[in-house]
């Protein structure tokens, strides 16, 4: 509790703090001269953007007038979700690596920002467990747990991600982005006289994906026994196995990218890495929310 606490008054006091205090240990260095300009990079952020939102937006408005379905719910406030973090990771983190920025060009700003960012980050985490959760709860008819799923309780329960958001951005440490890296790294590479590392960040990125890859791994295992009940040159027995195989392509996409990127973004924070190896993980999280 009291590491929490103080990690609360780090976040809200954002560079007052010694460890995000650009000024603190060496008050004469120009920070306008740090930073790396990377324009293609930051370009293919921000047209990656265009791109995935505005389709986007289409499906929102689909998903919200199917709302009466649970899964349509969750679906439509992972999509909310997925263009606010669109909007930084596309927009603001293009921006920062066209301008060759780093923390300490605007400290709060980044601050504000990357705050927000993990809002929508940790919640959209949540959320897809959610969605699987709910995918394996209707598949294996699970009285015990639908319950939570029907009418107006989805919206109860869809709570749950965005207050597991907001305890991660108020009180976690948070990552920034830096156009030398051209990732977002929790270390704002100030003096290299601290250790940045976030604990929730790492059980987050760890558990949730593998969780959803358990709860689709059960969901193919059953359409899959359901396959195998039936013959296959039934009509049933066709569209099982269409069903199944459309199944387990969709699942596989999903779990593939969302444990490939989550898993990526934690170790590039741990260990030493390539030029090329930021700069798949960083599209592959833009792939993930687009």
């Amino acid at each position: 509790l009291t590491i929490m606490i103080a990690q609360l008054r780090n976040n809200l006091l954002m560079d007052a703090q010694d460890e995000y205090n650009c000024s603190f240990f060496n008050s004469s260095v120009d920070w306008s001269s740090k930073g790396t300009r990377q324009p293609i990079f930051g370009a293919i952020c921000l047209l990656s953007g265009l791109f995935c939102i505005v389709p986007y937006l289409v499906c929102l408005v689909i998903m919200w007038r199917k709302r009466s379905i649970a899964c349509y719910k969750i679906m439509f406030f992972l999509g909310v979700n997925d263009v606010l973090m669109l909007l930084v990771v596309c927009f603001f983190a293009g921006a920062v690596f066209i301008t060759g920025g780093v923390y300490c060009h605007n400290p709060k700003l980044n601050f504000i920002v990357c705050m927000l960012a993990f809002v929508g980050y940790f919640s959209s985490c949540f959320t897809c467990f959610l969605i699987a959760l709910n995918r394996t709860v209707e598949m294996l008819n699970i009285h015990c747990l639908a319950w939570i799923f029907q009418g107006n309780r989805t919206w109860y329960v869809l709570a749950a991600p965005l207050i597991y958001g907001l305890f991660a951005a108020l009180f976690t440490p948070i990552a920034f982005f830096n156009s030398d890296l051209h990732i977002a790294h929790f270390d704002p590479m100030i003096s290299g006289r601290f250790e940045y590392v976030n604990v929730i960040h790492v059980i987050n990125n760890s558990l949730f994906p593998t969780a959803s890859l358990l709860l689709y791994t059960i969901i193919i295992l059953k359409v899959r026994a359901t396959k195998h009940k039936m013959t296959s040159s039934t009509f049933a027995g066709n569209s099982v196995n269409r069903a199944s195989l459309v199944l387990s392509v969709q699942c596989g996409v999903i779990v593939c990218v969302h444990l490939s990127t989550c898993l990526g973004y934690l170790a590039l924070q741990f260990m030493p890495s390539s030029e090329a190896s930021r700069y798949v993980v960083h599209c592959a999280w833009i792939l993930l929310h687009g």
